[in-house]
């Protein structure tokens, strides 16, 4: 992963991409359209989706955040890098559930990955446990 190149993205308007509907065209956004036109170029052909120049990112210590590249991409845009201590995953949770999610509803079905192929095991009592509620079925 480059985070320098996800950087990058974030700034950047992104082209419409074929089989697009028409109203996803910038020029349809509520945006001043015709005053960024100036700005850049590339909006002609770009669609309405929000560019980002994050205040703050919060990193760890992965080899793509400690690159010059990523500093220097940063410095650009006049966003403030924080590194998180070593092995404190709550200091940047919202990360560590977007990162368990992704393990345990994507990454589970993807060949090679160490888990994939287990399932997860259905509760087979789970209709003799179940609470009965007054009124409700039988």
């Amino acid at each position: 992963m480059d985070a320098a190149l996800l950087l990058a993205r974030s700034v950047t308007p992104a082209p419409m991409r074929p089989g697009w509907p028409e109203a996803l065209r910038m020029e349809h956004s509520a945006l001043p359209y015709q005053r960024l036109l100036s700005v850049d170029d590339r909006l002609p052909h770009a669609a309405a989706v929000p560019l980002i120049i994050p205040e703050a990112i919060v990193v760890d210590g992965g080899k793509a955040f400690l690159s010059k590249n990523f500093h220097a991409a940063c410095n650009v845009f006049g966003t403030e890098v924080i590194h998180a201590p070593a092995r404190t995953p709550t200091h940047k949770p919202h990360i560590e559930r977007t990162l368990g999610s992704a393990a345990s509803l994507l990454a589970q079905f993807i060949t090679g990955w160490p888990l994939a192929g287990r399932r997860v095991r259905e509760d087979r009592d789970g209709a003799r446990r179940a609470v009965r509620l007054p009124g409700c079925g039988s």
